[in-house]
């Protein structure tokens, strides 16, 4: 009976071993996950990192873009007020111009062409068959030169 016993008890003892062997063998398998998991968090992190870095990079450029393209704008509206204020210049010149009497006025004609398909430009040709030689006036103003720093314009 006390064989019995022992051997029972050796029997439940080897099962036991094995038992913690088994487990031993289970912690060592979810430690090796643990790890890799870790691994894969780390690698997350820093991939989550150069990714926050590249929107910001992108971010930046589009406002940089943004600023550009309002810059832009802002030209070509000041372009546009510009170029309005010559054609006004240059139609008050001509009608100045075309309301004056000169030698060689009737030569010099305006002629449009087309440089490209948006813009009509005017090209002056001159008819030297009709030129003649300009004669001095002979009734000359004189032009003050000053230089004063507020540039008034007293005389021409």
């Amino acid at each position: 009976e006390i064989k019995a016993l022992v051997e029972n008890a050796t029997i439940k003892a080897n099962n036991g071993k094995k038992i913690s062997s088994l487990m031993i063998d289970g912690y060592t398998s979810i430690n090796e996950n643990i790890d890799n998991t870790t691994t894969l968090i780390e690698e997350v992190l820093v991939s989550s990192v150069e990714q926050k870095s590249a929107i910001n990079q992108i971010n930046d450029a589009v406002a940089l873009l943004d600023k550009q393209t309002q810059q832009n704008a802002s030209t070509a509206s000041e372009t546009k007020l510009i170029a309005e204020e010559t054609n006004s210049v240059a139609k008050s010149i001509v009608d100045d111009a075309n309301g004056k009497e000169f030698e060689g006025k009737d030569s010099v004609k305006a002629k449009i062409t087309r440089k490209n398909k948006s813009a009509l430009v005017p090209e002056l040709s001159k008819d030297t068959s009709k030129a003649r030689p300009i004669s001095k006036n002979k009734n000359a103003v004189e032009v003050i030169a000053s230089n004063d720093s507020d540039d008034d314009w007293d005389s021409f």
